[in-house]
């Protein structure tokens, strides 16, 4: 496996990896660099045959506080709609190719899940969370809506969605649990516990008949 700056990627048990978004001092914003590091970890998941289901979880006191604003423009380069727009469809790629990854993805959420984290989790499987995460886009107050919606509309409806997306409130692990758009709600000194058990039982299908 490769060596990464911004994120962990590791074997845990047989047919078991495991990836740890490891910016904790930025919260695990979404960086330029964490996001090409996570479409490599995606190839080298993919690959691999004797990997069955990859947990996502982020390092320190937040899953992902959202996309790291600062340098999103690549050196030299000029603000431009054109340029904004590809951008936004890199964005859209990425997560779709999330979403069609053929083996089983499982996010790991606890503290802060938000604006791109939201993104990132909506695209995942399965999602567990502990009882302290928090759910939401406060950016879309001034920023807008996040180009995939996080699958907000698919998975919780379009009420609801629309309910958080026009005030940016917050949505508690109860809520979240509630509207559907994460799995299941563990103390947080469990959440990793559970997280393990369960995807060991996955982890007992093979990898052809979880495609």
């Amino acid at each position: 496996m490769a060596n990464y700056e911004t994120v962990i990627y590791e074997k845990v048990e047989d047919k078991i990896f495991r990836l740890t978004l490891n910016r904790p001092e930025k919260l695990n914003a979404l960086s330029q660099k964490l996001l090409k590091e996570l479409d490599s970890v995606m190839d080298e998941y993919e690959s691999n045959a004797d990997a069955s289901v990859l947990i996502i979880r982020g390092a320190g006191r937040a899953f992902s506080a959202g996309y790291d604003l600062q340098g999103t423009q690549h050196p030299g380069s000029t603000f431009t709609v054109t340029n904004d727009r590809l951008g936004l469809h890199k964005t859209i790629e990425r997560w779709q190719r999330l979403w069609a990854i053929n083996k089983p993805t499982i996010a790991q959420v606890h503290g802060y899940c938000l604006a791109g984290g939201t993104e990132f989790i909506g695209h995942c499987d399965v999602v567990f969370a502990s009882e302290d995460a928090q759910f939401g886009h406060p950016a879309g107050r001034s920023l807008g809506i996040l180009p995939t919606m996080s699958m907000w509309p698919v998975l919780m409806g379009p009420r609801k969605t629309k309910e958080y997306f026009f005030t940016g409130d917050y949505m508690s692990a109860k809520e979240a649990l509630e509207w559907h758009l994460i799995n299941r709600v563990f103390p947080k000194d469990k959440l990793e516990e559970e997280t393990m058990n369960y995807a060991r039982r996955v982890a007992m299908v093979p990898a052809e008949l979880l495609m």
